[in-house]
């Protein structure tokens, strides 16, 4: 007696629920596991009857088919028609849609659960996009319809000859994704805004690539933009971005989050095309990208004969011993690895091993005077090493400006570093005419590690 009675109790069950929690759109495929396929049921409308089966009944466009010809044959249920805008000699329109009758398909299915004979009731829609809407973006159209839509994007116009009315959705006044999507790809697949990424080895230490943001087309946005402009009266999209996050993939790719924590710069206007050359190549072959593992130690002149060995350099002056200056392939490498050293300062690296050049060179006096590494192979190296627990990402390139840049990157916020200088004979005492000096304060929590660096030249210095 159990077995015949449970069927029905949940049965019971599910039509209370159902009848609570009316809101929700009930499937038609819930009868699956309550009734038998080939089981039918007879459906009515006023004098008018046809039977289905179950499988008949969970097909919305077969059962629609078999209700219009069995019961609604006389007059068919509407199709929904929404008030619409269209474009007619050269104006916009407004045009009155329909109010769209339905099947109440909740009531047949709670009915259909509990009985095989089911009255169907038909339902009103109203119009989601009133004729009042139509007017008012017919309205708003006409205004703007002498216009060229015209596209900002990053400062930069562009015109276009799309028809306005293309761009939003059929019987409404919200633009369709997809025909924005398809007007501004072009752009999202601007180099300017790919994001470019970092893969490294985490345990050889080698990495390649270039950290940088790239920037994604935010379309909901963009959407809303163009809407509001319209509204405006003006037929313009200004394109909206939000940041793709370029991320460092390891060995594994598993991807890891690094921020910017500060940069070192060095700027050779000035330089002759040899000297230029050289600084361009070695910042994209030697410290585009350094990756320095926890207590691991960096050389630059390891690094210039890894990836420096088979690079053919320029001829460009280099000093030599007793201040001579002549020329020798790779002459302005310095440079590279002075900003190099700046930027291990500023990102509080350990300085194993530093030496100033033995001339004071004016090209090193912009954003830090005094505050630059000689190499000379095989005597004399920069080298320096990573004293924290997580890895630093230092990355280089150079601009328009003829600058210099070393980027610092880690996943931890780096201790504050304060570079303080640079200070000039009769700025401390015992300070000679030909020295420069700079003290470094490295901040970890309550504590301060104060470090002195001090530039001595054969020639005297200029502020």
């Amino acid at each position: 007696m159990i077995k015949r009675i449970l069927p029905n109790i949940c049965i019971c069950l599910l039509v209370v629920f159902i009848s609570i929690g009316n809101t929700q759109q009930i499937s038609i495929n819930s009868l699956n596991a309550l009734r038998v396929q080939d089981k039918e049921i007879e459906l009515k409308y006023e004098d008018k009857s046809v039977k289905v089966n179950i499988k008949t009944l969970r097909n919305k466009k077969k059962l629609s088919k078999v209700l219009n010809q069995s019961l609604f044959y006389e007059k068919k249920l509407e199709v929904e028609k929404h008030a619409k805008v269209i474009k007619e000699k050269n104006r916009y329109k407004a045009i009155e849609g329909k109010t769209k009758k339905t099947i109440d398909m909740n009531h047949l299915v709670l009915a259909s659960l509990v009985s095989d004979s089911v009255d169907i009731k038909v339902k009103s829609e109203n119009e989601k996009f009133t004729i009042q809407d139509a007017k008012k973006m017919a309205e708003d159209l006409n205004r703007i319809k002498r216009q060229k839509l015209r596209i900002f994007n990053n400062g930069k116009l562009i015109s276009s000859e799309i028809e306005i009315l293309d761009l939003f959705n059929k019987n409404s006044n919200t633009i369709n994704q997809k025909s924005l999507i398809n007007l501004l790809k072009e752009f999202e697949n601007d180099i300017e805004n790919l994001t470019s990424h970092v893969y490294i080895n985490s345990v050889t230490g080698d990495s390649n690539g270039f950290l940088r943001n790239g920037k994604k087309i935010n379309y909901k946005k963009t959407a809303q933009n163009l809407l509001a402009n319209i509204e405006k009266g003006l037929l313009r999209i200004e394109i909206i971005y939000d940041i793709d996050k370029a991320l460092v993939y390891d060995e594994n790719k598993k991807a890891y989050n690094y921020e910017k924590q500060g940069e070192g710069k060095s700027n050779f206007k000035g330089s002759d095309w040899g000297r230029s050359q050289n600084i361009e190549i070695g910042t994209r072959n030697l410290i585009a990208n350094v990756f320095v593992m926890p207590n691991q130690q960096v050389s630059f002149l390891k690094i210039l004969k890894d990836k420096g060995s088979r690079i053919p350099w320029k001829l460009a002056k280099v000093i030599k011993e007793g201040g001579k200056l002549e020329l020798e392939p790779g002459g302005g490498l310095c440079q590279v690895s002075t900003t190099l050293f700046r930027a291990a300062l500023q990102s509080g690296m350990t300085i194993d091993q530093w030496r100033n050049h033995s001339l004071y060179v004016s090209y090193y006096k912009e954003y830090n005077n005094g505050l630059d590494s000689t190499i000379y192979a095989p005597y004399v190296d920069l080298k320096f090493t990573n004293p924290y627990n997580y890895p630093v990402l230092f990355q280089s390139y150079t601009n328009e400006n003829k600058d210099v840049i070393t980027e610092i990157y880690s996943q931890e916020k780096l201790p504050e570093v304060e570079l303080i200088g640079p200070f000039y004979k009769g700025d401390i005492e015992g300070l000679r005419s030909n020295q420069i000096l700079w003290e470094r304060n490295i901040k970890k929590f309550f504590n301060t590690k104060t470090e002195i660096f001090k530039s001595t030249y054969n020639t005297s210095v200029s502020k």
